[in-house]
């Protein structure tokens, strides 16, 4: 019997050979991936503007997954090392075979008197058997990993592209080329092309205070922005609003005079706001500098100050009139509603800043819209079952007020939607 023609020898060599790879080839694919997902999705947070560096800091990261696998998948492969007799005694013992197919195998080029009647054997004992799934799972990690290596290849080319394009940009204005004066006469136009300006661009962000700070009504809070302005900026101020209202403008202590990188503070006095306990106060930079001629307004991401009593005890209810699990599910309705109200003034800064962006503004209010119905569908609910008849009067008709105003704002949100 000639040994590359014998199904169960093939079928033999196949399983030995997907034993022995399985593993390693699952190593690699793992290191690919992983790769492919640091340069896809971590790297850019970390250098969002900077092209060249992050190519090489995703070749580097690349390289750096793809020697470890490599090497760790060499080791595993030689740990795994055998012959195909070894695994043909592993497949008689689990199919119970009594070492039929072990002994076919080594004697399928010998000249033994029993090879023809051991071979018949072995063939009767796996006729109706099935070898595991290991080739095939073997074939679908050698399809994922020829997918990932290629998304790899993509990924550094496009970031290579990105990098050439950058530096052809950032030196284009300092290439010369000697003409002789006849040949810049003869091809000098009639009419030279306007000269390009440069890039322009404003942004502005706040550094202080920290996101969801929470201050007492008379604290005086901090404030820090950073900007970059390719003009300067003819306002440049600290809007503030309490409960969705504005309430005034702030401006900066040292107002930057020269276009480039700006830094700019102050100082937010909560007891001038005339707060109260509970009041969410946002604030946000506002400036007005030139774009393309004319004067554009530029607005940072806001942040949110929670106003809280001058006593946290304050916040604890009389254990007798409510219960605990009452009052936890009384501060979860308060809390979500502060997170909608905050997407709220969000979706504001997101209107006047996307002109050119309908299609992400209405996503944002309709996804906002609905979490605002699912909450008030809660709160109805809450004040319809019979632990809301244990709370005293006042807060029912405090949360009676609230489930009003909530539906008004989702009449509100679906009329903004409509064209």
């Amino acid at each position: 019997m000639n040994t590359p023609h014998d199904p169960l020898f093939r079928a033999l060599l196949r399983e030995h050979r997907s034993r022995v790879l399985l593993h390693p080839l699952a190593l690699i694919l793992l290191a690919a991936t992983l790769s492919l997902a640091v340069q896809w999705l971590l790297l850019p947070l970390f250098l969002p503007e900077n092209s060249a560096g992050l190519f090489h800091t995703q070749l580097i990261t690349a390289s750096l997954f793809s020697a470890v696998g490599t090497v760790i998948a060499v080791l595993l492969l030689l740990r795994n090392r055998r012959s195909p007799a070894v695994t043909a005694a592993e497949l008689d013992a689990e199919f119970h075979a009594k070492n039929r197919l072990e002994a076919a195998w080594e004697l399928r080029n010998s000249d033994h008197i029993l090879k023809q009647a051991l071979q018949e054997d072995a063939r009767n004992a796996y006729r109706e058997i099935r070898f595991s799934r290991r080739p095939l799972e073997v074939n679908l990690i050698l399809a994922g990993l020829c997918a990932v290596l290629t998304g790899n290849l993509l990924l550094l080319a496009e970031s290579r592209s990105d990098a050439i394009a950058a530096q052809e940009t950032g030196s284009g204005g300092q290439k010369t080329n000697s003409v002789k004066p006849e040949q810049a006469i003869k091809n000098t136009p009639q009419n030279p092309p306007p000269i390009p300006r440069a890039t322009e661009h404003a942004t502005l962000s706040l550094t202080l205070p920290e996101s969801e700070q929470r201050a007492k009504p008379l604290d005086e809070i901090e404030w820090e922005g950073i900007g970059s302005s390719s003009s300067v900026f003819t306002k440049l101020v600290l809007t503030v609003s309490v409960n969705g209202r504005q309430k005034c403008e702030l401006q900066p202590d040292s107002p930057p005079k020269q276009p480039g990188k700006i830094k700019i503070g102050g100082f937010l006095p909560l007891e001038e706001l005339d707060v109260k306990p509970f009041d969410l106060v946002s604030i946000h930079l506002t400036g007005i500098t030139r774009i393309r001629g004319k004067d554009t307004e530029v607005l940072s991401t806001p942040q949110f100050i929670e106003v809280r009593p001058f006593r946290e005890d304050t916040l604890i209810l009389n254990a007798d009139a409510v219960s605990g699990e009452t009052f936890e599910l009384l501060n979860l309705f308060l809390a979500m509603q502060i997170d909608l109200n905050k997407a709220l003034f969000r979706i504001r800064i997101l209107q006047r800043q996307s002109a050119g962006q309908p299609e992400h503004l209405k996503t944002a209010i309709r996804d906002l819209e609905r979490e605002q119905q699912k909450l008030s569908a809660d709160l109805e609910q809450y004040l319809n079952s019979e632990e809301a008849r244990r709370i005293p009067a006042d807060t029912v008709n405090h949360l009676e007020k609230s489930l009003e105003s909530m539906k008004q704002s989702c009449l509100e949100l679906k009329r903004s939607l409509r064209p």
